[in-house]
Parts: C-alpha cells; sequence; structure tokens
C-alpha cells in the first residue's frame, strides 16, 4: 500500500511540473507544436533555444599528458554527477568527484562555464540534467545551455525535466546506452512566458515538490522502521527468543 503511495506522489509531482511549465492554468490556449506538449497559452512564445542561450559542451583533457593532470582546482562534471540529480530533488550542481588544471583546460577543447550554466547529460545517463552552482567546465558527454537575459536558466532546467522522457523516447539512439546527439539538441524549442513569470513558475514548482517531497520522505522512514522491525522479529524467531507458535517472546 505505501509503494502504491509512494508511486502516485512520484507521478504527481513529474505531473505539476509538466503542468507548471506548459501553464495549465491559462484557459486561453493554443497548439503548442512541440512534440512533448500538446498545447500552450495563447500568449506564450515557443523559441529555439539557441536564439535565447549559448550552447556549448565540454572535453576529457588527455589523460597521456600527466602534466595537465596536476595542480587541478577546475571543477568538472562528469557522468559522475549524474547520481546528485537523479531525482530531481536537487537543481543544483556544486561539488564535482574530478577536477581539471587551467593547463589541462587550455590545452583540449574543454571550457570554463559561467555559474548559472544548465547541463544536461547526453550519453550514458541521458536526460538528466543541473544547473552549475560555480564556473565550471564539463566532459563530453553534456552539452550546455548559458542562458541570455530572456531566459532564467532554472526556469529551462524544469523544462528539460518535463521534457525528459520525450528527449529518450524520440531522440535518444542506441539499444544498450542511449546517446542523444547534439545536432537534435540544436533544435530543442521552449515555451517563452516573461521572464517574470518564468521565475514565478520556478517558484510555485519547488513550493509543490517540497510539499510532495515531505511526504515521500515520511513514507519512507514509515517503510524503513517496518523493515527494521520485521527483521527483529525475524531474529528473535531464530534465535529463540520468540516461540512462534504463540507468537509470544521467550522470557529468558
Amino acid at each position: 500500500m505505501l509503494g502504491k503511495t509512494l508511486a502516485t506522489l512520484r507521478e504527481r509531482r513529474d505531473t505539476g511540473v509538466y503542468a507548471r511549465v506548459t501553464g495549465s492554468e491559462h484557459r486561453s490556449r493554443r497548439a503548442s507544436g512541440l512534440a512533448w506538449a500538446e498545447s500552450l497559452p495563447s500568449r506564450w512564445g515557443t523559441v529555439k533555444l539557441g536564439l535565447l542561450a549559448r550552447m556549448g559542451s565540454g572535453h576529457t583533457p588527455s589523460r597521456s599528458n600527466p602534466e595537465w593532470w596536476t595542480d587541478c582546482r577546475i571543477p568538472w562534471i562528469t557522468t559522475g554527477e549524474v547520481s546528485q540529480v537523479r531525482d530531481d530533488r536537487r537543481e543544483v550542481i556544486s561539488e564535482t568527484r574530478e577536477r581539471i588544471s587551467e593547463l589541462g583546460l587550455a590545452n583540449s577543447a574543454a571550457e570554463l562555464h559561467p555559474k548559472g550554466t544548465v547541463v544536461l547529460c547526453r550519453t550514458a545517463s541521458a536526460g538528466y540534467s543541473g544547473v552549475m552552482g560555480h564556473d565550471m567546465a564539463t566532459s563530453q558527454d553534456y552539452v550546455t545551455w548559458t542562458c541570455g537575459p530572456r531566459l532564467d536558466p532554472f526556469y529551462l532546467l524544469w523544462c528539460l525535466r518535463a521534457m525528459r522522457q520525450d528527449l529518450l523516447g524520440r531522440l535518444a539512439m542506441g539499444s544498450t546506452h542511449k546517446t542523444i546527439y547534439v545536432p537534435d539538441l540544436q533544435m530543442l524549442r521552449v515555451p517563452l512566458p516573461e521572464l517574470g513569470e518564468q521565475r514565478e513558475i520556478v517558484k510555485r514548482i519547488r513550493e509543490a515538490n517540497t510539499r510532495i517531497d515531505s511526504l515521500v520522505d515520511a513514507i519512507n522512514q514509515q517503510l524503513a522502521l517496518l523493515a527494521e522491525r520485521r527483521q527483529a522479529l525475524i531474529t528473535a524467531a531464530v534465535t529463540g527468543q520468540m516461540d512462534v507458535t504463540t507468537a509470544r517472546r521467550v522470557t529468558p
């Protein structure tokens, strides 16, 4: 029963994000022209993402040059960071498992992206996204968007999360390891409300998600306590501390 409730809450969370980034509360609507959204508010535009944000990527400095891997201080986002944002609770990536050096950066196709840049993993853990908490570089597994003045990076983040299933189902290639190719990502279009409304949407998403996440945490805590109690009962039974015929604990 609790497991079913958890699934319902997760579905409600995803549905709520989709509803907000597509402006479901607006009555006057039009066909969106987007593969992942049926309709949008009539007054919202849809714009090619490349016109709103500078697209970039990353690279791995050659490990055959050891001097490029000394004095590594630049945070470097790789597929190892996907675990931070896999459940969509965290928006910002602030810490990375690996770092690269200034010399490695200068001698590779990697680039230093500014804080607030949005990243999307397009290879082994395709579809997961976050926002850089500092100036950072990425491996070639990521595509990045540094937003211009018309696009809030956190609104873009939640748009990417809302369209994840479409990205994986329609654009990702490969049977074992899914990959989303850069030319397809260059064609992405996003809904574009006014900047103030974008920020209000982000605020409402966070508030709704906080409520749902609190319920999920409470249920998970209950499940953990039940599992612990079950294990204690099993241990008591197999060690003779409980008479299983009467389900009463045996007094030593």
